[in-house]
């Protein structure tokens, strides 16, 4: 949820019920569900204060909202804490802190109490975005009959540490340290003092050093624990696709802002209206009264030196720590839209400029966007406006030679463009968000991506892994939520529990951001009845709704074995979706089981071993076959063309 800080808002914030949820209001400056009981706390707490408004837009504007008490370059969550900051291009002095590291294990977890952070440690060399695995650091792990082997494993406390430089020209600035993927928690020191600590799986964990950092030699300290917390039991943690590593990958940079600046920049197209709402919060840290203007800017996407397609500009005046502008930018008739064959993309620039006191401050932040609605009718599904057919595949950011998901746009370019040579416009991501850099090369692209909350499970409300998903769903949306391939977020995979719930995260999505469409999982199945819940937006199933106590057959992936059901060639897909008013998606079709080829255990030269593959090619070779294994994998793969097509990819069974 955004909002604009009046506290700590943990002591307001009521149980997360779908009863207790009330629709906030477009343009209000603080944006809350609760319970009428709190309208008193309310009041108390909320101080609004709307300042007049120079605007060179045609349509009519919303206003600006000034907040007050603890605010830095961050928003508040659901639970009233704070939220990463959008992954936006922040025109902002930058120090890259990839390179040479030294890291200490920490197995018995003694380094706390011994006093590590306050003193150099000796440690091992380390290169920087990496990962133990990638150092070759860890123990050899007993070879898996199930999965890839990784070659070193370490589940535990590692301990990253570096000196730093910081330049005259920092002096009197903010300062942030940007990680932009971690598995799982990240804890920071600066020169022996604790900053602070963050845990987000799916997006980046950003520590505010806030004006501590003063030019000169300092030293970093990182704790990175990648043991299992509640919250997350899925492909963002597990063996099964990604391994449980222990490191930062992707960017890696301190990064220093004025006193004011911009937080969040979003853009939400309004297609019928031939134009964005765009949202800027802005962080007064000065402490004092701050009177500026913002100013909004759209581009096309990739020309540097292209004018600007639309332009508009707000005054503010106040001494609130958050102000957020909302600005309608109008585009025309000559406005251009985002799909999957023609994937136009833009730039939403905003510019604050601002005077404390005599003091001139300024900030510019830059945001991708693309003008698409992507809606459901009579369950179909629809972009902007047409009926689209979803042809897609499952994935989890699964790089076996890293163990972790590519962090740059040309590798996740690469994948897509696979996608779309095989026909795909869609990509399912199971249990797993993938990183900024896969939404942006899927905006280029034109691919649709299904991203999900980072849980395979049993979700209930009183269960002490509900507060992270909650959170979790508000850093996606805060950080991903303005790129047009992001179109479908499920809150997991085949969850069972409270369906209430789970309603309730499905409920608070359409109400924080409506660029979406939202369910409560992949394959309700354990739901009894419709394998969906009623406030769901689409729906994904393996099995459709029960007819004289027997359920529909989907998918016959798993079922070769001796006494599994026979594959329906004639089955009447009217009867698998009776009932269902969404939109519906198959579950995971084309799973299908393969004979091994052996001859891929020489590919894999990264941080895995093919334990399973070698085990195999063992058991082939002791039975005399190992000589026939590429005929055996020939005829196999001959197997593949006969299947229905109904069978061979993730396909909407709603078709058209």
């Amino acid at each position: 949820m955004k909002i604009n800080p009046v506290g700590h808002m943990s002591d307001v914030f009521p149980p997360w019920s779908r009863r207790n949820l009330m629709k906030p209001s477009t343009h209000a400056m603080t944006s809350l569900w609760f319970r009428p009981a709190d309208f008193h706390l309310l009041t108390v707490l909320l101080v609004v204060l709307f300042v007049s408004l120079s605007c060179a837009a045609t349509s009519p504007q919303p206003p600006v909202g000034i907040g007050g008490a603890e605010f830095g370059s961050y928003e508040i969550g659901q639970d009233g804490k704070r939220l990463s900051a959008t992954t936006n291009q922040i025109r902002r002095a930058v120090l890259s802190l990839a390179g040479a590291w030294t890291v200490t294990l920490d197995p018995k977890e003694v380094g706390f109490k011994e006093g590590w952070p306050e003193r150099k440690l000796a440690g091992q060399p380390i290169t920087l975005p990496g990962t133990l695995d990638d150092a070759g650091l860890g123990d050899e792990p007993k070879p898996s009959r199930a999965v890839l082997t990784r070659r070193k494993e370490f589940v535990g406390q590692a301990w990253y540490q570096r000196e730093i430089v910081i330049p005259e020209s920092w002096r009197g600035k903010r300062a942030s340290l940007f990680l932009e993927r971690v598995m799982w928690e990240s804890r920071l020191w600066l020169d022996g003092k604790l900053v602070g600590n963050q845990d987000s799986l799916d997006t980046p964990q950003i520590h505010e050093l806030g004006d501590g950092l003063a030019p000169g030699a300092h030293r970093i300290t990182v704790r990175i624990d990648n043991r299992q917390r509640p919250g997350a039991s899925s492909h963002s943690y597990g063996s099964n696709i990604q391994i449980r590593w222990n490191g930062m990958v992707g960017r890696l940079e301190l990064i220093a802002r004025d006193p004011l600046s911009i937080a969040t920049l979003q853009a939400y197209p309004e297609l019928d209206q031939r134009r964005i709402r765009a949202e800027a919060v802005i962080a007064n840290e000065t402490g004092m009264t701050v009177a500026g203007q913002v100013v909004f800017k759209i581009f096309p996407h990739g020309p540097s030196n292209a004018a600007p397609v639309a332009e508009v500009s707000a005054a503010f005046n106040g001494a609130g720590q958050s102000i957020r502008v909302e600005r309608f930018l109008d585009l025309g008739k000559d406005l251009l839209t985002w799909d999957e064959f023609h994937p136009a993309l833009y730039d939403l620039a905003a510019t604050v400029n601002g005077d404390a006191e005599g003091t001139s401050l300024a900030d510019k932040c830059q945001t991708v966007f693309g003008l698409r609605e992507f809606g459901v009718k009579a369950a179909h599904f629809t972009l902007n406006g047409r009926m689209i057919f979803l042809r897609g595949t499952h994935d989890a950011g699964a790089v076996p030679l890293t163990g972790r998901p590519p962090m740059t746009v040309e590798e996740w370019r690469r994948i897509f463009r696979t996608c779309k040579e095989h026909g795909l416009n869609h990509v399912r991501y199971h249990s797993f968000c993938p990183p900024d850099e896969a939404f942006s090369a899927a905006d280029e692209e034109g691919i649709l991506i299904q991203a999900e909350l980072p849980y395979w499970g049993n979700v209930k409300e009183d269960w002490a892994g509900t507060p992270y998903l909650r959170q979790e769903m508000d850093r996606i949306l805060a950080c991903y939520g303005n790129h047009p391939s992001f179109v479908l977020l499920s809150m997991g995979n085949e969850h069972s529990g409270d369906w209430d719930t789970l309603a309730a995260f499905v409920e608070h999505g359409k109400r924080t951001d409506p660029r979406h469409r939202y369910a409560s999982t992949s394959n309700a199945y354990q739901r009894s009845g419709l394998s969906y819940v009623p406030e769901d937006e689409f729906s994904t199933i393996m099995w459709g709704a029960k007819t004289n106590g027997q359920r529909h057959v989907l998918r016959y992936m798993e079922r070769f074995q001796e006494h599994d059901e026979a594959v329906a060639r004639d089955q009447d897909w009217r009867e698998v979706l009776a009932g269902y008013p969404e939109p519906v998606i198959s579950h995971e079709l084309g799973q299908w089981w393969i004979y091994p080829d052996f001859a891929e255990i020489a590919k894999y030269t990264g941080v895995m071993r093919p334990t399973t593959l070698a085990a195999q090619r063992a058991t082939a070779e002791s039975g005399g076959t190992l000589a026939l294994n590429q005929p055996y994998r020939g005829r196999d793969g001959a197997c593949a063309p006969p299947l229905p097509p109904n069978r061979t990819g993730r396909f909407p069974a709603s078709g058209f």
